[in-house]
């Protein structure tokens, strides 16, 4: 009679930490990279339609924004999945209310309205600079000594613009 000592490993199902893109501005799609698999057989094989169809890139670009079923599989089969969603494009936003008839002499804050948080705003451009306390600042005081259009321009941290204008308007008439 012979006996044999036979070691069985077990092999951990595979796992990853995709890496996604969201679209801006200046790229209207997304991207996933699913990264490096730990565990499981390579050769890996890629989904992000939940299995439907596998390549044997990591890396799926110009993505529309929706959902994405993400699922490897290994070499002996077996597989793990995530979800994951690329988003729309975010764009910027900025508007400015019409303020109240200054008297000549007096002064108003201008204060935009965002869709983003001020951290997010990389660069502020007010002009003309006539009247105004600051040029490159979030909310700056306008002074103006004639009706005056102010016209702010904003880039994200993206790099996308956003713009809008607003008239001070400046009672001249001495009471």
């Amino acid at each position: 009679t012979a006996t044999d000592n036979v070691q069985v490993t077990e092999i951990p199902l595979p796992d990853f930490d995709p890496t996604l893109t969201q679209p801006n501005c200046h790229i209207p799609t997304g991207a996933i990279a699913f990264g490096p698999v730990t565990g499981g057989q390579a050769p890996f094989r890629y989904s992000i339609n939940g299995g439907q169809s596998f390549g044997v890139s990591p890396n799926f670009s110009s993505l529309q924004p929706g959902p994405y079923d993400l699922v490897v599989t290994d070499a002996l089969g077996c597989t793990t999945a995530q979800q994951a969603a690329i988003a729309p494009p975010f764009l910027p936003t900025v508007s400015l209310a019409v303020g109240p008839v200054l008297e000549l002499g007096d002064s108003l804050q201008l204060q935009p309205i965002l869709n983003l948080p001020q951290s997010q705003v990389a660069e502020w451009i007010w002009t003309p600079a006539d009247g105004l306390s600051c040029t490159d600042c979030p909310e700056p005081w306008a002074r103006p000594f004639l009706p005056t259009q102010y016209r702010l321009r904003i880039l994200d941290k993206d790099g996308c613009p956003a713009e809008a204008t607003v008239v001070v308007q400046v009672n001249r008439r001495r009471s």
